[in-house]
């Protein structure tokens, strides 16, 4: 399931912005669509003008989001349920459900089928995803707080003690490219994360969401710089 409304304000008409020609509401949809597993391909939309791009890229779109579960306050749980009871009323049932968005282009269909083979074979001890990366230079060793004079603080009030990047304690970020979730699980949790998620990791590369016109900028050269045979050189 490819979530995709109009109205975002951090980047005025993002999902319909084209990188090398193709329109980010596509790039999920493709990637679906080579899956070996993914059996059906649904965008969650209030607009009529991605609903149009994401049907000729492949996906069903026979059901329009509400305008009320299409504000900046809607979690994206309550779309993908309210997709699901739409799709169930039409005779499809379906044992797993992913969520994949348009703002992280770079994941690939060999993600999807991982993350997928992950969580299946932890079934009846697992039963939701999400893709993490790991936390280098937002890593709380490397973050401070400011004081009224701008002066840096410790998280932790203590005195800071430089630390190596190789040094330090793993820790991770949730990316926002990639979820999944028993049907069953996410109707009972009401959320992807739960204390029986599992951690996809994902390299940095695949770690950038688009949120702004910065991260846009980043993840179109990262994506012209993949298309291109040897990566440029």
């Amino acid at each position: 399931m490819v979530l995709a409304r109009s109205g975002s304000k951090g980047l005025p008409g993002k999902n319909l912005r084209k990188i090398d020609g193709t329109p980010l509401v596509s790039y999920p949809i493709h990637a679906a669509s080579q899956s070996s597993y993914i059996d059906f391909i649904y965008c969650s939309t209030n607009s009529r003008e991605i609903a149009e791009v994401a049907q000729n890229s492949g996906a069903d779109v026979s059901y329009r989001r509400p305008e009320n579960l299409a504000t900046d306050e809607t979690s994206s749980v309550d779309v993908v349920l309210d997709a699901l009871s739409f799709l169930e009323s039409e005779g499809k049932i379906f044992d797993y459900v992913v969520m994949l968005e348009p703002t992280s282009p770079l994941t690939e269909f060999v993600d999807i089928d991982s993350a997928l083979e992950m969580l299946c074979a932890s079934k009846g001890n697992q039963s939701s995803l999400i893709s993490i990366s790991e936390s280098i230079s937002g890593h709380p060793q490397f973050t401070f707080s400011l004081n009224q004079s701008s002066k840096v603080i410790p998280l932790d009030g203590e005195k800071w003690v430089f630390k190596r990047r190789q040094d330090l304690s793993k820790l991770y970020f949730q990316t926002g490219s990639l979820y999944i979730s028993e049907v069953v699980a996410l109707k009972e949790f009401q959320s992807f994360i739960t204390s029986h998620t599992l951690g996809y990791v994902v390299p940095k590369i695949k770690s950038f969401e688009i949120d702004d016109i910065v991260d846009f900028d980043i993840v179109e050269m990262l994506l012209l710089k993949r298309s291109v045979p040897n990566g440029g050189n």
